[in-house]
């Protein structure tokens, strides 16, 4: 089984943390933390290919979830998970959007999931 990783951040400046795994055939987004996700979206010629198969959010730190929700907004489809306790934390980074505004597009992983 292959296993790569390739660092959209690593955490310099403004930007933080937003890393892709690949295992095998699985694409795994470590965190979303920049704050222009258009690395995201200009990495393939196909404007509809989403840039992972799931995305998993360590915590809800600016500087590893600032672009979550613009993921979410360009890529509706994308599954993103969390920790209960980060999923609830999440709105905290677009104070410039109205919480009614802002859907619960993070779907929460319990502690001690199998």
């Amino acid at each position: 089984m292959n296993l790569e990783c390739f660092a959209y951040s690593v955490g310099h400046g403004d930007d933080g943390i937003c890393l892709l795994a690949r295992i095998g055939p699985h694409r795994i987004l470590l965190d979303c933390g920049i704050a222009d996700i258009s690395l995201l979206t200009n990495t393939n010629e196909n404007k509809q290919l989403v840039p992972a198969d799931i995305v998993l959010c360590t915590h809800a730190h600016s500087d590893h979830a600032q672009g979550l929700f613009a993921l979410h907004q360009a890529f509706p489809q994308l599954p993103i998970y969390a920790s209960e306790a980060t999923t609830k934390l999440l709105p905290l980074n677009w104070s410039k959007f109205a919480v009614s505004e802002i859907p619960d597009f993070c779907q929460p992983l319990p502690w001690h999931s199998p």
